[in-house]
């Protein structure tokens, strides 16, 4: 993958199998093959993982890159992971009676 001669490591979750593909080097993930469904009904997924960056102090694939049967899909890039970030309690708060606009 790349310029990485991976390793092939197969598992199973939940019955369900994958393969990852793992930098024998680093020992990231860099490639996951695995069944899902799609918009036409059963596809092989393909997910690359790239650009491992550290969030909080936990290293993480920044990018992903989702083919489904060999077709682009969809990329995702993370920008900013928090872990257990501070929250403002008041966004819980149950709205005072009254305080909705009729239209």
């Amino acid at each position: 993958i790349g310029d990485v001669e991976a390793k092939v490591l197969d598992i199973s979750s939940q019955g369900v199998p994958m393969r990852w593909y793992v930098d024998p080097a680093s020992g990231r993930i860099l490639r996951e093959v695995y069944p899902t469904v799609g918009r036409s009904g059963p596809v092989v997924g393909q997910t690359d993982v790239a650009e491992w960056k550290s969030f909080d102090g936990v290293n993480l694939p920044a990018k992903r890159m989702n083919k489904q049967n060999g077709e682009n899909a969809s990329v995702v890039e993370f920008v900013e992971i928090h872990f257990n970030p501070q929250v403002d309690s008041k966004i819980f708060d149950k709205p005072a009676a009254g305080s909705q606009s009729s239209q």
